[in-house]
């Protein structure tokens, strides 16, 4: 197919692009002349500003009336309409996690309706989270993840599919589509504390799920990439850890610990996300091969993990500050300019 259009389709690419490069030149050169005329004072200030516009004008509206077809049908609803199992799972208001198999052909809906889904496809998805699926589903696709261990560890609540899955409650069933949801009985929290932790390489815990591996069990031991520097307590029945706020950069929790316990949360882990407890900035360890961990001291705490890149604020405080500067030069350059036309006049 790309041998047969790929000649005429690089002709009409290159046909419309040097048609912009001699379209912007062209423009380029008028704004470069109406600034020299201006500059050498050949040309007063309101014909100065006058040619600007239009020249700006004349690029907008060239641009803006390209011809474009414009839908007569509501894509919106006829990509993503009302389901009725979403509305039924919308009634929990916990933090869960879904594994949906019910339309492959849009496995990225699930964002569309606010649900946290194990599935989909990007891209550029992280590839410790591309490897764990992988493994766990024997190399499929994650249309046809099979895991179980893996679904509980992932905070996946519920399963939602064409077919019954054998050992899973079917608790509501969609008059729409036909689609069931199932409950995971063994689904564990997006957050729970662990009794022992064990350090191995990265590559000997990824084999740990593998489905012809013996699963582990999550709430008594932990796999690390590397020893805390502080020693592991055993929680007992006054332990907690409860979400307070969920949001894609910024997770906050309010915690309670018996000792210095570990806290596993089932999040990927990533090195641009960190923690701190009561303000005060934690280490978070790479945990079951691609989660997260962190000890929290004996005490009710405030745990904070948050999503921060030095490089993006860096550039997002110069953009702030070139924007400020633009704006007081423009207003001291007309304040100067009207100086001095009063001081000529």
């Amino acid at each position: 197919y790309f041998a047969r259009i790929s000649a005429e389709y690089t002709g009409w690419l290159f046909k419309h692009v040097s048609y912009e490069w001699f379209v912007g030149g062209f423009l380029m050169l008028l704004s470069g002349g109406t600034i020299y005329l201006f500059v050498k004072k050949k040309i007063s200030f309101n014909l100065f500003s006058l040619l600007l516009l239009i020249i700006i004008l004349t690029d907008l509206i060239r641009i803006g009336t390209r011809p474009y077809q414009v839908s007569e049908r509501d894509i919106v609803a006829e990509s993503f309409p009302r389901l009725d199992w979403v509305e039924f799972l919308k009634q929990d208001k916990t933090v869960f996690r879904v594994a949906d198999f019910s339309n492959p052909s849009n496995s990225n809906s699930m964002a569309y309706y606010g649900l946290q889904n194990v599935n989909g496809y990007h891209s550029a998805k992280l590839r410790l989270y591309q490897d764990l699926l992988d493994v766990s589903s024997g190399g499929r696709s994650t249309h046809n993840l099979q895991s179980p261990f893996l679904w509980s560890l992932l905070n996946v609540k519920y399963i939602i599919a064409r077919e019954t899955f054998p050992g899973y409650e079917e608790i509501f069933k969609s008059k729409q589509s036909g689609a069931s949801v199932m409950f995971n009985k063994n689904v564990m929290p997006r957050a729970f504390f662990v009794n022992n932790i064990e350090v191995e390489d990265l590559k000997t815990t990824l084999k740990r799920f593998d489905p012809s591996a013996f699963p582990f069990n999550p709430f008594q031991i932990a796999y690390l990439e590397k020893m805390p520097e502080t020693s592991i307590d055993k929680g007992d029945s006054t332990v907690s850890a409860k979400i307070s706020e969920y949001k894609n950069e910024y997770i906050s929790f309010d915690v309670k610990a018996n000792g210095n316990n570990l806290l596993y949360i089932s999040e990927v882990w990533h090195p641009n996300w960190n923690a701190y407890i009561d303000g005060e900035k934690t280490e978070i360890y790479r945990t079951n091969f691609a989660f997260r961990s962190l000890i929290i001291p004996k005490g009710e705490h405030k745990l904070e993990l948050k999503y921060e890149v030095p490089a993006f604020e860096l550039g997002k405080n110069i953009s702030f500050a070139s924007n400020i500067l633009v704006v007081l030069a423009l207003i001291i350059g007309i304040y100067v300019e009207k100086k001095k036309r009063k001081n000529e006049e």
